[in-house]
C-alpha cells in the first residue's frame, strides 16, 4: 500500500514538474519572440464646440373633465409654439409629440383607490432640434416665462452633439497613430535600434467629454451636457524593432 502511494506521490511530483517546466520554456519563448517588438500606446485630442442642440419641454394640463383638460393642452401647446417662434425657432425646428393620459382616481375614507376618476392628466412634449446652438441656451432659460401665463410645463436640459463626430474620429486616430511612432521610434532609440514596420493597432479609449475633465471611461463616454467639448483618442500600437 505505502509502495503504491509512494509511486502515486512520485508521479504526481514529476507531472507537476514537467507542467512547470513547459510553462517557464513557453514564456520564454514568448519574450524571446517579443523580444525585436515594442508596444505603445498613442494619444491625441482636439477642443470642440456642439454644432446641434436637441431639447425637449414636457408640457401639461389637468381636469376633472377630459375635453375640457384637452382644450387646456390645445392652448398651451399653441403658447409654446409661438414663443419658441417668437424666440427665433423655425416652424421645421419644433416638432410636437404624441399625447400621454393618465387618469387619477378617487381615494375613499379608508385610504384605498376606488374606481371613480376624479382627474384626467394629459401630457406631451414638444422638441427642438437645430443648428443654433448659441439660440438653444437663451431660449432654455426665457421659455420658463410661459409658467407666469399659468402653464405647466418643465425643460429637460438641453444635449449638445456633434454633427462632424465621425470625420473628427478618423483625424484623431491618424495623429494619435503618429503620436504613438514617435513615441516607439524615442524608446526604440534609446536601445539601439528605431521603430520598423506597424505589427498590430487596436483603438483603445474614445471619449467626448466636458473641457478640463480629467474622467476616464474604459468603454469610452459622450457628454451631451456641455456645449464646449474635448475629443480624445487613445490607440495602442506594436512596432517591429530594427536594430
Amino acid at each position: 500500500m505505502n509502495n503504491r502511494l509512494s509511486m502515486f506521490l512520485l508521479g504526481a511530483t514529476l507531472a507537476l514538474g514537467l507542467t512547470l517546466a513547459a510553462s517557464i520554456i513557453a514564456h520564454a519563448a514568448k519574450v524571446i519572440k517579443n523580444d525585436n517588438a515594442i508596444r505603445v500606446k498613442g494619444f491625441s485630442e482636439v477642443a470642440v464646440q456642439a454644432d446641434r442642440a436637441h431639447w425637449a419641454i414636457s408640457v401639461q394640463a389637468r381636469d376633472n373633465d377630459m375635453k375640457v383638460a384637452y382644450q387646456i393642452m390645445d392652448s398651451s401647446l399653441r403658447k409654446v409654439t409661438e414663443k419658441l417662434k417668437a424666440l427665433g425657432f423655425s416652424e421645421p425646428e419644433i416638432k410636437s409629440g404624441a399625447a400621454s393620459i393618465t387618469e387619477e382616481r378617487a381615494i375613499d375614507e379608508k385610504g384605498n383607490r376606488t374606481n371613480r376618476i376624479e382627474l384626467f392628466r394629459i401630457t406631451q412634449r414638444v422638441t427642438v432640434a437645430t443648428a443654433n446652438v448659441a439660440l438653444v441656451e437663451l431660449a432654455s432659460m426665457a421659455i420658463t416665462e410661459l409658467i407666469k401665463d399659468g402653464i405647466n410645463l418643465s425643460c429637460d436640459h438641453p444635449e449638445y452633439t456633434i454633427s462632424t463626430l465621425e470625420e473628427l474620429k478618423l483625424d484623431l486616430l491618424g495623429k494619435a497613430t503618429r503620436n504613438g511612432y514617435d513615441r516607439a521610434m524615442v524608446m526604440a532609440k534609446n536601445s539601439g535600434g528605431s521603430a520598423g514596420r506597424l505589427k498590430s493597432a487596436a483603438q483603445g479609449i474614445f471619449q467626448i467629454v466636458p473641457v478640463n475633465s480629467t474622467d476616464v471611461s474604459d468603454s469610452g463616454s459622450y457628454d451631451t451636457s456641455t456645449r464646449d467639448k474635448t475629443i480624445k483618442a487613445v490607440v495602442t500600437l506594436e512596432f517591429e524593432v530594427v536594430k
